[in-house]
């Protein structure tokens, strides 16, 4: 028995392991031999990585493996990430074919015997008596007997990640085995940490169809083209999404598989850099966002691009076009403020009087601050907004304190001797952009004269762009939920009415059967089948409620004909007690009247659900200031504060079932009418929708 270490010795030996590179000075003519067969078996073991499956690959290296030093089995493992157990991979087909053992696929470290010392002491190990060596745990019934082993461990980032083993060689194994078996089995970690990369990659490719089909923004996958000394000059547009036909007005079937210098002719001529962008994340691997003046297409284009692959790349824009424009109108306007301040400023030291009536008379506030922070000066917009301050303290009547701290902007200003331009918040709660200007007395004193522009109105029209644009992305995002919504109502339909039909004619046959126990379980379970089957036609009609152009005609409707048929034919559970007031002088009303079953269905639907344990129902219809107005009260467990504001938003369900299809297709069809739905819930006590329609006359 004998470990093998940098500092360890071998009693029974009786000498130290020599190193690799002494170990191989001293092959003898059969272990060059040895050595030979090793490199053929590992350059075959690289072609037939290609070819075959991980389990015979697996098989392949282990047999040859056991044959290469000797032994007669032979096995090969994994460890986990936390070292605290093995995962059995594989054995070769001799030390299968000797064990009759069964074992699950992982095994704790702690519980293992010694053929995972080398696991326990991150070197690897040989017994060549196993009989008399340490730390045995005894063999299961039917496993292989051990005359001797080897165990090696292979490393991956300090940890131990497979192990490699073989067993029962005629003679005592030596370092030379040692040698023979670290190389190959290192060269097949390799294979399969390549192995997992190109999994990865795989997975990769997934996830970026799934983004590439559903993004708003423009995407190009492309390959690059480099001349012979590895300069970018070209590339191919391999993929294009729909949005990249939309914002550069360019055809798939003109981009995809052509160069992009015969796809856009000029480019290279109008963009140069585009390329050398490009070829250096191709090349690199490192991600690049800019922005670029896009010449051939007049647009303006914020781009992201990475490289997925060596040589490829994937570009992400966005069309900043208006934006550039808004930023560019609103840089000239403030480089002409600036100017403007600056010109100012200068008349200041040349007629200082005559500056404070031309300052007096700005729609912005302008002061003056002297060393001390003292105001001799301020116009009066400034005296309207902040109340009169000649000779008083800045910070003392802004901000209650006496000194500014150094983290204040005029501060800096003194401190650098330098134009400042800042933003703030003032007392009067509106947004000022500030634009401070030192500047020195005749007497040597420097003053500051800081402008304060009132920029409110701008900010809050930015702000409503941004809202508008969070509103048409929205928009965008029910329009897709809606159309498939209509495709998967659509696919389900046809598959029920089957369904139904098979249903029908299974209790037509049972009706002419005599009564027995098993006629009246079978009744029972097409009882429950055509449930679920009226549960399932509900989600498709409120997908394709949802989905389809909603145009309600006129007629005459019975409202109070309306709910007792819905609950009628659909029924409540006996726990739930329902009282129906309809308190209209004529029940009839003008509306559609499958409209307003299915408002009421769903409504009802909900209350139900709403009262697992049951409860009462009522459901009311009566007039209001000329209008119809309809109310679904339950006495459930009422809906959370946090979700109110969602409750309407399609797909978003706190139940275990459903689509979150039913309320959403009330307010639509509620809206189709002319009418309004609203609800109020407290948590634990029930919840009441209210459905308000306009009256009407047939026309």
């Amino acid at each position: 028995m004998f470990f093998l270490s940098k500092n360890t010795s071998d009693n029974s030996e009786g000498k130290k392991f020599a190193s690799n590179s002494q170990a191989k000075s001293k092959l003898s003519k059969k272990n060059r031999c040895a050595e030979i067969e090793r490199g053929k078996f590992l350059l075959d073991l690289y072609q037939k990585a290609l070819l075959l499956s991980e389990k015979e690959l697996n098989d392949y290296f282990l047999d040859h493996a056991v044959s290469l030093t000797g032994s007669t089995i032979g096995f090969f493992h994994f460890v986990s990430d936390d070292q605290k157990s093995i995962m059995l991979t594989a054995w070769n087909g001799e030390a299968l074919k000797n064990c009759a053992t069964n074992y699950s696929s992982h095994y704790p470290i702690e519980l293992a015997g010694n053929w995972v010392d080398c696991v326990r002491l991150k070197r690897p190990v040989i017994y060549n008596d196993y009989a008399k060596s340490p730390n045995q745990k005894g063999f299961p019934s039917g496993h292989v007997l051990i005359k001797r082993f080897m165990s090696i461990p292979i490393f991956e980032s300090g940890k131990v990640k497979i192990v490699f083993g073989v067993g029962n060689k005629t003679d005592p194994y030596t370092e030379n085995d040692v040698v023979q078996l670290q190389l190959i089995a290192n060269e097949l970690s390799k294979i399969y940490r390549q192995r997992q990369a190109e999994y990865t990659i795989r997975e990769s490719e997934k996830k970026y169809r799934s983004l590439f089909e559903n993004m708003l923004d423009g995407f190009a996958f492309c390959k690059m083209v480099f001349d012979d000394k590895n300069k970018p000059i070209d590339f191919v547009y391999l993929e294009i999404n729909d949005a990249f036909e939309r914002i550069t007005g360019l055809k798939r079937e003109t981009v995809v598989g052509k160069k992009v210098t015969k796809a856009i002719p000029g480019i290279k001529k109008a963009n140069p850099e585009l390329f050398e962008i490009y070829g250096r994340v191709a090349l690199t691997y490192k991600e690049e966002r800019f922005e670029i003046f896009f010449k051939p297409l007049n647009l303006w284009l914020f781009v992201s691009v990475y490289c997925p692959q060596k040589g490829y790349f994937a570009a992400v824009f966005e069309d900043i076009t208006e934006r550039k424009k808004a930023g560019e109108a609103l840089s000239r306007a403030n480089e002409e403020l600036e100017e403007r301040v600056r010109k100012r400023t200068e008349q200041v030291s040349r007629e200082r009087q005559r500056l404070f009536n031309v300052l007096e008379t700005l729609p912005a506030y302008v002061v003056l601050l002297d060393k001390d922070y003292c105001v001799p000066f301020a116009n009066k917009v400034f005296r309207e907004r902040f109340g009169e301050s000649h000779g008083r303290h800045c910070y003392e009547f802004l901000f209650n304190r006496n000194l500014p701290c150094e983290n204040c902007e005029t501060y800096k200003v003194l401190k650098n001797n330098e134009p400042h331009h800042w933003e703030w918040i003032g007392p009067d709660c509106r947004n000022y952009d500030i634009y401070d200007f030192p500047f020195v007395e005749a007497d040597g004193s420097t003053l500051i004269l800081e402008m304060g522009i009132d920029v409110t109105d701008r900010k809050k029209a930015e702000a409503m762009v941004q809202e508008n644009a969070k509103k048409l992305k929205d928009s965008e995002r029910l329009a897709a939920i809606g159309a498939t919504a209509g495709m998967v109502g659509h696919d389900i339909r046809n598959p029920l009415q089957a369904i139904i039909s098979d249903v029908y004619l299974a209790k037509t046959e049972l009706a002419s059967t005599p009564e027995s126990e098993e006629k009246k379980n079978a009744l029972e379970s097409l009882k429950e089948i055509e449930k679920n089957i009226d549960y399932i036609n509900k989600i498709v009609a409120d997908l394709q409620d949802f989905a389809r152009p909603l145009n309600p005609h006129e007629e005459e409707a019975d409202l109070k004909l309306i709910i007792d048929e819905l609950l009628r034919k659909n029924g409540l559970p006996e726990n739930v007690k329902v009282n129906v007031q309809v308190e209209l002088e004529d029940r009839k009303i003008v509306a559609d009247s499958a409209y307003i079953n299915r408002v009421i269905y769903n409504l009802v639907t909900n209350a139900v659900q709403a009262m697992p344990k049951g409860g009462k129902l009522s459901i009311r219809a009566f007039k209001e200031l000329n209008d119809i107005v309809i109310t679904v009260k339950d006495t459930g467990v009422g809906i959370p504060e946090a979700i109110k504001s969602k409750l309407f938003i399609p797909m978003f369900t706190t139940k275990s079932k459903g689509q979150g299809f039913g309320l959403p297709v009330v307010k639509r069809m509620t809206e189709a009418l002319g009418g309004t739905v609203s609800f109020e819930s407290q948590e634990g006590k029930g919840t009441t929708f209210t459905v308000r329609l306009p009256p009407r006359q047939m026309s």
